[in-house]
C-alpha cells in the first residue's frame, strides 16, 4: 500500500521508553472511575467480559501499561468528567480479555507482535499494530474486522469500520470534506474526505463514488469510506494507477477496468455484479464484454 494507508510492514521502528504503570480494575459503574487517579492518569470506563465495566488507565502502546495487560482500543462508556459515550478509547485490559476473540492492539515496534500477529502501520497517523486476521466484525475483539487494499482482513480499531463523525446536517461538513448518505434506508449523514486513489485512505476504508448529500443534482464525488458501508455489497474502487501492472494489481474476486474517457485514464478494481442493486454505487453495467461489473453512479446514466 502507499501512503496514508495501514500497510503489512516488517521494518523496525524506534520507540520510545515509558514507565509501565497503567492498568484497569472491573468496577460496578462507570461513576467509579477518576480523573487523574493517584495522579497517574485519567480512568476511562470502557466494558470487558460480558456485561463487566473497568475504569482503565489511557495508553499510547503497550509500553504503558503492567505485565499481563496490552494496549487496545474499546469504545468509552461515558464518566462524569468526560462524557464521550462510543468515543474510541486506547486503554490497558488485562490478557484474559483476549480470550476467544482476535485482537488489535498498539505497540511501539513490529518486533512484539506475537507469531500469530500480522504487524500493520497505519501512515495516516503512524499507529503500529499488531493484529490477528478475521472474517467478520463479531471475530475481534474490537468489533471491527477491516479490509486492505489487497483484500485480506485484519482486525481493527472500531473506528476503522465506523465512521466517528456521522452528523445530522451536511452543514456540519467543514474543511473541504464531502456529506454522504452512507445507508439508503438511514437518515444519518456524514463527512468525509475526497480521493483519488484508494491510497489515499486510511486502512478500513476505499475510495469510492458517493453521492454528495449537500447537492440535489445527482452529483458525486471520490470519498473515503470506512469498510462498514461497503463490504456487504459489490464495490467499484478507484486506483491510483495502472490496475494490471503489480502496483496496483486488483484483488483476487476483483476485475481491472479504465475509463478511456478520461486523460489521464481512471483506473478501477471492480466486482461482478448481476443487478445495481449487488453495489454500493447503486450501478452495474457492461464494460463492453460478456460480464456486467459495479461502476460509479453516472455510468448507468450515460
Amino acid at each position: 500500500m502507499k501512503s496514508k494507508a495501514l500497510s503489512v510492514i516488517g521494518s523496525i521502528f524506534l520507540f520510545m521508553l515509558s514507565a509501565c504503570t497503567g492498568t484497569s480494575r472491573p468496577v460496578e459503574s462507570c461513576d467509579e472511575c477518576q480523573k487523574n487517579m493517584n495522579g497517574r492518569a485519567d480512568e476511562y470506563c470502557v466494558q470487558g467480559e460480558g456485561t463487566q465495566l473497568y475504569c482503565a488507565n489511557p495508553c499510547v502502546t503497550h509500553l504503558d501499561c503492567t505485565a499481563s495487560q496490552w494496549c487496545v482500543p474499546l469504545p468509552d462508556q461515558g464518566t462524569p468528567w468526560d462524557d464521550h459515550v462510543g468515543r474510541i478509547r486506547f486503554v490497558c485490559m488485562p490478557d484474559s480479555f483476549y480470550y476467544g476473540k482476535s485482537k488489535v492492539r498498539l505497540v511501539s515496534d513490529c518486533q512484539f507482535c506475537d507469531q500469530n500477529e500480522t504487524c500493520l502501520q497505519d501512515s495516516n497517523d503512524n499507529r503500529t499494530y499488531c493484529s490477528e486476521g478475521c472474517s467478520s466484525d463479531s471475530d475481534c475483539l474490537s468489533l471491527c474486522c477491516a479490509e486492505t487494499q489487497q483484500g485480506n482482513h485484519y482486525c481493527a480499531p472500531y473506528n476503522y469500520c465506523k465512521s466517528v463523525d456521522e452528523i445530522d446536517d451536511c452543514s456540519n461538513c467543514q474543511g473541504g470534506t464531502v456529506c454522504v448518505k452512507p445507508e439508503a434506508d438511514s437518515s444519518n449523514l456524514m463527512c468525509t474526505t475526497k480521493c483519488s486513489s484508494s491510497d489515499e485512505c486510511p486502512f478500513g476504508h476505499l475510495c469510492l463514488p458517493f453521492n454528495d448529500a449537500s447537492k440535489s443534482d445527482g452529483s458525486y464525488e471520490w470519498v473515503c469510506m470506512p469498510s462498514k458501508y461497503y463490504e456487504s455489497k459489490g464495490k467499484s474502487r478507484r486506483m491510483g494507477g495502472d490496475c494490471t501492472t503489480d502496483t496496483y494489481k486488483c484483488g483476487t474476486n476483483e476485475n481491472c477496468l479504465y475509463d478511456d474517457s478520461q486523460d489521464p485514464y481512471i483506473y478501477f478494481c471492480s466486482d461482478e455484479c448481476t443487478n445495481s442493486a449487488d453495489c454500493v454505487t447503486g450501478c452495474c453495467t457492461n464494460a463492453g464484454g460478456q460480464k456486467d461489473y459495479c461502476a460509479p453512479v453516472d455510468y448507468c446514466k450515460k
